[in-house]
């Protein structure tokens, strides 16, 4: 034993981030188990409904691939090409991607039209910009780098009104917008939307030279074909939904079954955050529990972030974006990091462009019941992508799993600690200690290192209780058991033995260390005075014996014997002293 502080021991370590509590709630305990057994079954219940949107689209994309077959006849009619929507059906059928049906929808379109240039327009991720999805002009591609607001330019009317423009003169047009990156040239422009039963995908331009006219049978024709290109786009886009979100969900299953099945700690909290990089696709991830204190915030494990911001990060509710989460108890999707106050805080030049690849955010809570335990965080999603609604509902899906993965770990921990921890000291039980020994001899055997047991035993303990009154015999024994682990080494395993008799397993300890250290005990226990609620403190003295291994024997039941053997030659050698077995003694008669 030295005069460090046993952390280990010290009110027994609570591994999940803070110390084992000096007194279990039991109904509180209750509740929580009931709360986690609730958030369980809402878990279910959300994944129960994600498949049922699921089969919900797979209805309508169904329905809406029946309904393609018996329109070509009334877009022949139309004037459109009956090649035209075959070549469609052949890459949907084919298994095409969104973005080849788009290119080739445009490429269709341009041809139908006999425009020199074309574009198509969509909304991105939030809502509230048109986003050149493709673009050709004269037969090559161009840069899609163009931006609108949804109600601004040509595009942006026809998108808030599902009514097409034509503009015979792009010049003079007062609410044209132009692109930046083109000529200035006027042009004859045709703006048609892309309409399903779901509502407008976007916007389809095609533009010819100014001089040529256009018919009202030629925007006829384009509308027709427009509306059968957004019928099969929205067919491909739910398919790709459908296989995203199966994917998604065999994800969220896989990773349930494995935080269901982990109680410990350092797995589980690396499963989680590794999960939620897999779900989400992205290249950083912080997994944030609260102090024992409920008071602050730090990471326990995460990915993608340098060492000293995870071991120095400390953040209060209220505080930053975790902060946020953490007060409000709701999930937080920021898509540009530099625009939101509750983000930025002072750093070093460049430390956040070394650590952020990009610049949207997504930090939900980990709940059980209405009460937060702890945040996670996710950043940095590949290909410089957007984090999406669709991401936050899966992210705080899987957090809803981890916090109850998490509770249930800590509530396992709870009843391990309860089985092996004396609910009075808080000490170790006599079984455990036992345990700790036999594997240590075991231990000291193959790499010859010494080992030590030391008893420690109240003097006159019985006079204590008679005098004082049992409640203050109690106090004493959790007092010394405070001394014994203030005096504590971080691997030496110390226990209640029974009644007022404690033990210390002192490891890579020899004889004379143990001597040593049961004086430092024995001079500690002295000078320590105890408020009896009298004009005089109550003071005690222990009596120490202790043996050690290789010196006296090689077995558990020798080790502890002959350091019970010292002890009753402390105390019967006049107490308040520290003895270590000595060959030829025996239990004094009677």
């Amino acid at each position: 034993m030295s005069d460090e502080p046993n952390m280990q021991n010290k009110d027994t370590q609570d591994t999940f981030g803070g110390r084992f509590p000096k007194d279990v709630d039991t109904q509180r305990e209750q509740e929580r188990l009931l709360s986690v057994s609730e958030g369980r079954a809402d878990i279910y219940q959300e994944t129960a409904r994600a498949a049922r949107e699921l089969q919900d689209d797979f209805t309508e994309y169904d329905a809406t691939q029946r309904g393609m077959g018996s329109s070509v006849d009334a877009l022949t009619a139309r004037g459109v090409p009956k090649q035209f929507v075959l070549d469609l059906t052949l890459l949907v059928s084919g298994g095409a991607t969104t973005a080849d049906l788009r290119q080739a929808v445009l490429d269709r379109a341009m041809e139908l039209f006999g425009a020199e240039k074309g574009t198509i327009l969509e909304p991105d991720e939030t809502g509230t910009c048109l986003r050149m999805a493709a673009a050709r002009a004269h037969g090559h591609s161009v840069r899609q780098s163009f931006v609108l607001g949804v109600d601004e330019g040509v595009a942006g009317r026809v998108y808030a009104t599902g009514q097409q423009q034509i503009v015979p003169d792009t010049s003079s047009c007062e609410f044209f917008t132009p692109n930046p990156e083109s000529d200035a040239r006027g042009r004859l422009l045709v703006a048609v939307p892309l309409s399903s039963d779901s509502g407008c995908l976007g916007v389809l331009c095609v533009e010819r030279p100014v001089e040529q006219t256009v018919t009202e049978a030629e925007v006829d024709r384009l509308q027709a074909f427009a509306d059968h290109a957004a019928g099969q786009l929205r067919g491909v886009r739910v398919y790709e939904d459908l296989q995203q979100r199966v994917e998604e969900l065999s994800v969220l299953c896989d990773i349930s079954r494995e935080l269901s099945s982990s109680l410990e700690r350092d797995r589980l909290l690396s499963k989680i955050v590794d999960s939620s990089c897999t779900l989400l696709h992205c290249g950083m991830a912080s997994l944030m529990l609260f102090d024992d204190d409920k008071q602050s915030l730090r990471i326990l494990h995460a990915m993608g972030l340098p060492d000293e911001v995870v071991a120095g990060a400390k953040i209060v509710p209220g505080e930053g974006v975790a902060g946020w989460v953490a007060e409000h108890g709701e999930p937080l999707l920021i898509e540009d990091i530099t625009q939101d106050s509750r983000f930025f805080r002072p750093q070093r030049a460049g430390e956040q462009s070394r650590k952020y690849s990009n610049r949207s955010l997504l930090s939900v809570p980990l709940l059980i019941g209405t009460e937060v335990v702890g945040v996670l965080n996710v950043n940095n999603k590949i290909n410089h992508a957007i984090f999406t609604p669709r991401d936050r509902d899966n992210l705080a899906l899987l957090a809803s799993q981890a916090a109850v993965s998490i509770e249930n770990a800590r509530l396992y921990e709870t009843l391990q600690r309860l089985a092996v921890t004396d609910p009075l000291t808080k000490l170790f039980r006599r079984n455990y200690f036992e345990e700790q020994v036999d594997a240590e001899i075991s231990r000291c055997v193959r790499y010859k290192r010494p080992l030590s047991v030391m008893m420690i035993d109240i003097d006159h303990f019985k006079s204590i209780n008679d005098t004082y009154g049992h409640q203050m015999g109690d106090q004493v024994l959790v007092g010394l058991a405070g001394l014994l682990r203030r005096y504590g080494r971080k691997d030496d395993v110390i226990a209640r033995y029974g009644g007022e008799e404690f033990v210390a397993l002192l490891v890579e300890t020899d004889d004379e260390g143990a001597q040593m250290a049961g004086e430092r005990i024995r001079e500690a226990t002295q000078a320590f005075a105890f408020d009896a609620g009298r004009a005089e403190p109550l003071r005690i003295t222990v009596s120490v014996g202790h043996a050690s291994y290789p010196d006296h024997t090689d077995t558990l039941d020798g080790l502890v014997g002959m350091a019970d053997l010292a002890l009753y030659a402390a105390k019967h050698g006049g107490r308040n002293q520290v003895r270590g077995y000595q060959p030829g003694l025996d239990m004094p008669a009677g």
